[in-house]
């Protein structure tokens, strides 16, 4: 084999192995990246989740009296007939 040919091949060779690690490096922080995204957004979702909790809980909170004087809806509530509570919220 010539000089030629040998020096060819292991920069052949070493332009593939360059060339390979930064594609995985790539694939690498590309994979972080989307981790990131998707934990961001879900953050986002659960703050905005609980800050419409706390809204309706303050909107809530002044009728709570009424519905613990109403064992009816309150029963119908524990059990999930949602017909009786339809109704109790009807009637009301």
């Amino acid at each position: 084999m010539l000089i030629r040919t040998r020096v060819t091949a292991v920069a052949v060779t070493a332009l593939l192995v360059v060339s390979g690690t930064l594609v995985g490096s790539g694939y690498q922080s590309l994979d972080a990246a989307e981790t990131r995204y998707v934990a961001q957004v879900l953050s986002s979702k659960q703050l905005l989740l609980q800050q419409l909790a706390g809204r309706l809980q303050e909107r809530m909170s002044g009728y709570s009296k009424a519905l613990t004087r109403d064992r009816v809806s309150l029963q119908a509530l524990r059990d999930g007939d949602m017909a009786v509570v339809r109704e109790q919220a009807a009637t009301t």
